[in-house]
Parts: C-alpha cells; structure tokens; sequence
C-alpha cells in the first residue's frame, strides 16, 4: 500500500487538474459543493483579501458598527474627540538648578608705549570702570627679535607688560586685556 500512495495521489491531481477545466468537471465540483454553500466555518482567517473581493462586495450596510478601527481611516477622516482636562503644573525642582553666574561685556582693550634704547617700561592695558581682566598679552613690534617681555596682573582691571630694551633703537611695547563683566 505504501509504494502505490504516491501513484495514486498523482492520478487524483491528474483527473481534477484535467477534469477541472471542463464543463464535466465544473458540474462535479457544483455537486460537491453547491453555490453559496460556504461560510464563515469554511473559511480559514485571512483567506479572503482585499485583492479576492469585488468593488461592491463590502459595503457600509454589511460593516458592523464597532469593528473598523482608526487605522481603517486615511488622516483627517475622523473627527477630533473633545480636548483632555489641562495636567498639572509640574514642581520647582523640574526647571533645573539656576547656572553659575558667567561673563558678560566681553571687550579687548589695547595699550602701547615707546621704548627707548637701553630703558625698561610698562605698558598697562586698563579695563572700562566694572569689568575685570579675565586674560592678557603682551608684545614687542621688532625685527630683529627683542628681548622677553614679563606680563602681570594688578587690582583685577589692569594687564601689564614690563620690557627692557637692550638695543640701541626704539622699540614699541603692546598690552592687551581682555576684559569682562563678572556676575557676583
């Protein structure tokens, strides 16, 4: 029996397959399974598909109240439900904790002086009246290069820049300070 299942299934799909086409085969499906003799218990989920159903075949009449879900809806087809109660205000402790205080007023203040041969100077660059130096520099304009230049900070608002000119021309001196107002 085992050898002969293979040879038989290939027969039966033969004469359905050849049968199914036919008018002789269209009646013996017919009188197997008569028209609108299947249902809902025939059907297996997911077996009938957009693609399978006619333009009119599912229509308003025939969707039951409360099956279609939002997603059924393209954007903007349902209306908007009533606007929600207002939440609640949120705790202090939800703005953050305030910053440290920074700068303000950034400002570079330049000062310049000559220097004589053989002589040592200051240059002093002052900050504006409420504004702190927060940094500095100092140069000498010279070719050939000058002797170091020695820089210092003094009362928080003044950037100076000591120099002594071993040459024998007269060369300038630059202070700069960068200046800012500092919140407390």
């Amino acid at each position: 029996m085992r050898d002969r299942l293979p040879l038989v299934l290939s027969a039966t799909a033969l004469v359905v397959s050849v049968l199914g086409a036919t008018p002789l085969g269209t009646a013996a499906y017919n009188a197997v399974v008569p028209p609108n003799s299947i249902g809902a218990l025939e059907l297996r989920n997911g077996a009938v598909t957009k693609a399978k159903l006619r333009g009119d075949a599912v229509t308003s009449g025939k969707v039951l109240n409360g099956s279609l879900r939002a997603i059924d809806f393209k954007a903007g087809q349902l209306p908007s439900g009533p606007a929600g109660p207002k939440g609640d205000k949120g705790s202090k402790g939800d703005k953050g904790t305030k910053g440290d205080p920074g700068l303000s007023g950034y400002e570079i203040v330049r000062a310049s002086v000559n220097v004589p041969p053989n002589t040592s100077t200051r240059a002093q660059a002052a900050c504006p009246a409420g504004k702190k130096v927060v940094g500095g520099a100092g140069n000498v304009q010279t070719i050939p290069a000058a002797s170091p230049v020695h820089t210092s900070l003094t009362d928080d608002d003044h950037f100076n820049v000591d120099f002594v000119n071993t040459s024998n021309v007269t060369r300038q001196l630059n202070a700069i300070a960068i200046c800012a107002t500092v919140a407390p």
